[in-house]
């Protein structure tokens, strides 16, 4: 009996020692998806929902947007108005928009030819009682200088002209919605996706792209976003802000 106990606590031993010195398995650590990061401009804040959209019905991906003007942006996917002047590498378009010059709905001179709004902006006018409103100054404002809408107005309706000097400056789409409707002497001018219903709006005629752009061919996760934004998901999102 004492030798059957003994050999049972050998093999016990043994089992024991094989056991310890057996190679511990590695355990695969777990892949974590890189983030994918998306610039959107303030003019095409609009976007985001299409964004979002986009982001949940991709679930195994990481997305990550920041508003940023596009000369500011060095993000894997920028989302902006308007044609570049030096191409980025890779462009996408995903809907548009169109400008629009906006008024107080107060103000009278509800009706502007191109040449009036240019008169405005450059400041060759500054009362409104030459275009049959009310005996007032103009205020004008503008977006900054970086935004593409500015561009695009600086290009096409002032041709060269100069801003009249004492406009002010709007940081973003907001800021200027909320400027004009305070003011009854006010004009301004912004994307149809961003003017309020309460604003009366001139249409210019000039319509901008939304575009994605990259500094290459998007790949991975960036590029299934980008083929969700043209894509039946991205453009019913689109639609709500850009018809």
């Amino acid at each position: 009996m004492k030798d059957l106990l003994h050999h049972g606590w050998v093999l016990l031993l043994l089992i024991l020692l094989l056991a310890g010195c057996a190679p511990e398995q590695e355990i695969e650590p777990t892949a974590v998806p890189s983030t994918v990061l998306i610039h959107i401009t303030p003019a095409a804040r609009p976007a985001h929902a299409a964004v979002r959209a986009c982001a949940a019905s991709l679930p195994g991906f990481l997305f990550e947007t920041e508003e940023r003007f596009a000369s500011e942006a060095s993000s894997d996917l920028v989302i902006r108005l308007g044609v570049p002047e030096i191409h980025p590498g890779f462009l996408a378009q995903i809907a548009s928009d169109e400008l629009a010059v906006v008024l107080h709905p107060e103000n009278p001179s509800a009706s502007l030819t191109t040449a009036e709004i240019q008169a405005l902006f450059s400041g060759q006018v500054t009362n409104w009682a030459e275009y049959n409103g009310s005996d007032a100054p103009v205020q004008v404002w503008v977006p900054l200088p970086v935004d593409e809408t500015r561009m695009a107005f600086d290009s096409q309706i002032l041709q060269g002209l100069p801003v009249v000097s004492d406009a002010r400056l709007a940081p973003d789409p907001q800021s200027m919605q909320q400027a004009l409707s305070a003011d009854p002497d006010a004009i301004g001018y912004l994307p149809v996706s961003w003017q309020p219903s309460d604003l009366h709006s001139i249409l210019l005629g000039i319509r901008l792209p939304l575009l994605v752009s990259a500094s290459q061919v998007p790949e991975g996760p960036a590029a299934e976003l980008t083929a969700c934004l043209q894509g039946e998901i991205g453009q019913q999102a689109l639609q709500q802000s850009y018809p």
